[in-house]
C-alpha cells in the first residue's frame, strides 16, 4: 500500500525595497520567503528628519504599518520624504538686557 505524503508547505517570496529618490527609512521585516496565505506584517520606519509617506506596488496606503497577505509572490516600495520645515513669517528681533537702579538685569524687547 502507497502512503500519500502531503506536499511541502508552498511558500512565497516577498521583496521590500526603498528606492533612492524616496530614501529615509527601512521596513521591517525585509526580504524573504513566507509561508502560502500568511499575513506579513510590514512597519516603515523613517530616518530622524524623514516621514513616511506610502507604500506602492503590492501595497498601497499611507499607514506606517501593513497588513500584506502572501497569495503569492510579492514586491513592496516604501516611500519617506524629508520632514518639511515649516516657514517662518514672523519678525525676528534683537533681545538685549539692561540694568534697572537695584542693578537687577531686565529684558529689553
Amino acid at each position: 500500500m502507497d502512503v500519500a505524503h502531503p506536499p511541502p508547505p508552498t511558500t512565497y517570496h516577498l521583496s521590500v525595497f526603498v528606492p533612492t529618490w524616496a530614501y529615509g527609512g527601512y521596513v521591517e521585516p525585509g526580504s524573504g520567503d513566507y509561508p502560502a496565505d500568511s499575513t506579513v506584517k510590514l512597519t516603515a520606519y523613517p530616518l530622524s528628519g524623514y516621514q513616511f509617506l506610502s507604500w506602492g506596488v503590492d501595497a498601497s496606503g499611507t499607514s506606517p504599518t501593513y497588513d500584506l497577505l502572501m497569495d503569492g509572490d510579492k514586491y513592496v516600495e516604501a516611500y519617506f520624504e524629508k520632514v518639511p520645515v515649516p516657514e517662518y513669517k514672523g519678525k525676528i528681533s534683537k533681545k538685549e538686557l539692561e540694568y534697572d537702579e537695584t542693578r537687577r538685569i531686565i529684558p529689553v524687547y
